[in-house]
């Protein structure tokens, strides 16, 4: 999006006091902006921080004929990328955490099914866009949201579970 950016890491819980000040919650990642913005001004929560980022490349900066991961002028696409941050949100990340966190391991299997059916809607947004992405030819967030998460499962199922996507 080319919006320049100081990034300041916070680890550990609980969250230093610094951290707190500006944003009370300690929910990461955080975004305050400077300038035209009241320094008052907190967003926070992924899905939030990266629309917002969005909207402030295309509204602000101007930048609307440039492809910025959020169609501008496109409300259906839009939807269609936040029905798609919402499910990962809502109801795939449930069951990968609950398989990951499964201790009774005559309920795996289940557990691994039910998460697979869970990442069958993406299949399917790849196979109705044609791909190579969620929903076509361009990168949009709804690839940037869930592209960590489908990350993290290789990374800890494989080590944790013994798990590899089919």
């Amino acid at each position: 999006l080319d919006i320049p950016f100081d990034t300041i890491e916070v680890r550990g819980v609980p969250k230093p006091d610094w951290f707190l000040k500006i944003n009370p919650r300690g929910k990461v990642p955080a975004i305050r902006f400077p300038g035209n913005y009241d320094s008052d001004n907190v967003i926070y929560e992924s899905a939030i921080c990266n629309e917002f980022l969005c909207d402030y490349a295309t509204m602000i900066l101007g930048r609307r004929d440039e492809h910025v991961l959020m169609p501008y002028g496109d409300p259906l696409e839009r939807a269609q990328i936040r029905l798609l941050n919402d499910y990962c949100d809502s109801i795939f990340l449930k069951t990968q955490f609950t398989f990951l966190m499964n201790k009774n391991e005559t309920d795996d299997g289940n557990l691994a099914d039910d998460m697979e059916t869970a990442l069958l809607i993406y299949e399917e947004a790849l196979s109705r866009s044609g791909g190579p992405y969620l929903l076509g030819k361009d990168f949009t967030l709804a690839d940037v949201h869930i592209l960590p998460f489908i990350l993290r499962l290789i990374v800890t199922l494989r080590h944790w579970k013994n798990y590899e996507l089919p």
